[in-house]
C-alpha cells in the first residue's frame, strides 16, 4: 500500500451535540465513534418550537455554538460554559443516570406545521434534569431584537439535556434518503453500514476533512489562508501532504499509528458517503453567527459554482447540497487514534461512481452485442442451420414446409394450378436484428464517449 503524505493533523469530540467541540491528542474507538461525541443532546420537551424530542441541531438553533465544552482530566466530568450563566458541571457515566427520566429522541429534522420531514430513527435516552434548567433558562432568555428569545425564537419552551444510553445502528435507519434504500437491496450499499453505530450525530460515526480542501475554499472565499475547519464539526481532519479533493477519492484507509518502540497499530475506516452541507458551516463556531453577514451562504455558492455535479446527488434526497468532507465508519472496531498517525490508502474510487455507467460495464456490453451481431450475419450466410433455431417455436425447432393462410377466401383450388410470387421475405429476419445490433454498438459507442466527456467535466 502506497504511502500517501496525508496524516491525522486534528482530533476533535463533540459531547454536546451543537455545542463547541474538544480537541484532543487521541480518542479511543467505541462502536459509535471516537468515546464521548454526541453522546448529549437538547431536545425541546413541549414541542413548542421544534418537534418534541427532536434532536436540536445547530441548524435549529444556532447560538448553542456559543456554548463551550471542556473536559475534565480523568474524563469524568463535562464543564459548560455560555454567556451570562455560571458553569454548569455533569457526571460522564452512564451509571450517574440510572435514576433520572428515560426520553427517546428521534433522529429527525421535522416541521412543526406539516410533520414532514425527515427521520433515522430513536435513541433512547436519559434527562440531566440540572443541565435541562440550565439550557432551558440560557435559551429563554430576551436578549435578541425584535422580541425574540436567544433561541432565536419567540416562544418560550421547555428544554431537556438527555445523555444517551442507547445508540442507533445505520442497518436499522429507517430508509429516509435513496442511499439508505439501496442499502436495503444492494449488499455493497447494505456492506457500507454495517457494524456502523452512532448516538446523536447527523449520519456517521466519523466525519473526515481535508485542510488541503478548506485552503482551497479559503482562497475562493478570501477568507484568508484557510475556510475556518471548526465550521465543518469534522472528527478527523486530515493534513500533511493530502491534495485539495483527495479525500473523496479514499473508499478504504488505514489510520496507522507507530509507538516509540516501533510497533504499528492500524485502524480500518471505510467511506460511507461524502457529505452534503448545511447552512452550519457557514456559520462561526463561537457565535453562531453568518461567517459572511453580507452573503451568508458565501461557501454553498463556490462550491456549487466549482462542482455543481456534487451540489445534485441524487442519493442524498431531501439532504441534496454541495459537498464538503466525507463520513466514513469503522465497523465498531476498538482501537485508539492519534494526532500524527499516518494514513494508507488501501482502495479509491471517484465520488461519483454511483452516477456512472462504468466504463468496464460499457465495453462488456459493446463486446457482447458486437459478438452476437457477427453470430447473427454468420446464420445468415450460412441459411439453413438457422432454421433448427428459432426461438419462436420453442420445442417446435425442425423446419419442413411451410405454414400459410388465406385470410378466409372462398374459392377452389386445383392439382396443377401455376403459382406466382408476390413478395418475398427471410426465414428469419437476420438482416433486422444484425442491423439493430449495429445500431445499438453505434449508439453504445457515443454514450460511452459523451458519459466519459461528461465525468470529467464533472470533477
Amino acid at each position: 500500500m502506497p504511502a500517501t503524505g496525508a496524516i491525522i493533523d486534528e482530533i476533535w469530540i463533540y459531547p454536546v451535540k451543537a455545542c463547541q467541540g474538544i480537541q484532543v491528542e487521541h480518542a479511543r474507538l467505541t462502536p459509535t465513534g471516537l468515546e464521548l461525541d454526541r453522546t448529549w443532546c437538547l431536545v425541546d420537551t413541549e414541542g413548542t418550537n421544534i418537534t418534541r424530542n427532536e434532536v436540536i441541531s445547530q441548524r435549529r438553533i444556532p447560538i448553542l455554538a456559543s456554548v463551550t465544552v471542556a473536559l475534565s482530566q480523568d474524563k469524568s466530568s463535562l464543564f459548560l460554559q455560555a454567556p451570562d450563566m455560571p458553569i454548569l458541571t455533569i457526571p460522564t457515566d452512564l451509571n450517574a443516570y440510572s435514576k433520572e427520566e428515560i426520553v427517546q429522541v428521534e433522529s429527525c429534522e421535522k416541521s412543526k406545521t406539516t410533520g414532514e420531514g425527515w427521520s433515522l430513527g430513536f435513541v433512547d435516552g436519559r434527562v440531566h434534569a440540572e443541565g435541562s434548567a440550565w439550557f432551558t433558562q440560557f435559551l429563554n432568555q430576551h436578549v435578541q431584537p425584535g422580541g425574540k428569545l436567544r433561541s432565536g425564537f419567540t416562544k418560550a419552551s421547555t428544554y431537556a439535556l438527555v445523555r444517551a444510553q442507547g445508540q442507533l445502528d445505520m442497518t436499522s435507519y429507517t430508509p429516509a434518503f435513496p442511499v439508505l434504500e439501496k442499502a436495503v437491496h444492494d449488499e455493497s450499499y447494505r456492506n457500507r453500514l454495517s457494524g456502523n453505530a452512532r448516538r446523536f450525530a447527523d449520519f456517521a460515526p466519523f466525519h473526515l476533512i481535508n485542510k488541503a480542501s478548506a485552503r482551497w475554499v479559503g482562497a475562493e472565499t478570501h477568507s484568508g489562508d484557510s475556510y475556518p475547519t471548526r465550521s465543518f464539526r469534522a472528527n478527523l481532519i486530515v493534513g500533511g501532504e493530502a491534495e485539495p479533493w483527495v479525500e473523496e477519492t479514499w473508499r478504504t484507509i488505514q489510520v496507522v499509528h507507530t509507538s516509540k518502540s516501533g510497533r504499528n497499530t492500524v485502524v480500518t475506516f471505510s467511506k460511507i458517503k461524502d457529505t452534503p452541507r448545511c447552512t452550519v458551516p457557514c456559520r462561526d463556531q463561537q457565535t453562531g453567527n453568518f461567517l459572511f453577514p453580507k452573503d451568508s451562504v458565501l461557501l454553498w455558492k463556490v462550491l456549487r459554482k466549482a462542482f455543481p455535479a456534487k451540489a445534485k446527488d441524487p442519493e442524498w434526497g431531501a439532504w441534496r447540497g454541495p459537498f464538503f468532507g466525507v463520513y466514513f465508519g469503522h465497523g465498531g472496531q476498538e482501537g485508539t487514534i492519534h494526532t500524527g498517525d499516518s494514513i494508507r490508502v488501501v482502495a479509491r474510487c471517484n465520488w461519483d461512481d454511483h452516477l456512472r455507467w462504468q466504463l468496464s460495464d460499457r465495453w462488456a456490453v459493446c463486446a457482447a452485442v458486437a459478438t452476437e451481431s457477427a453470430q447473427l450475419w454468420k446464420a445468415f450466410k450460412e441459411g439453413l442451420p438457422t432454421k433448427a433455431k428459432d426461438p419462436k417455436w420453442s420445442v417446435w425447432r425442425l423446419f419442413f414446409g411451410l405454414y400459410s393462410g388465406h385470410g378466409g377466401q372462398d374459392g377452389t383450388i386445383h392439382i396443377g394450378d401455376p403459382t406466382q410470387l408476390v413478395a418475398r421475405c427471410l426465414i428469419w429476419p437476420l438482416l433486422d436484428r444484425w442491423s439493430m445490433c449495429a445500431a445499438v454498438s453505434t449508439a453504445m459507442g457515443i454514450i460511452s464517449a459523451f458519459s466519459l466527456v461528461r465525468a470529467h467535466s464533472a470533477q
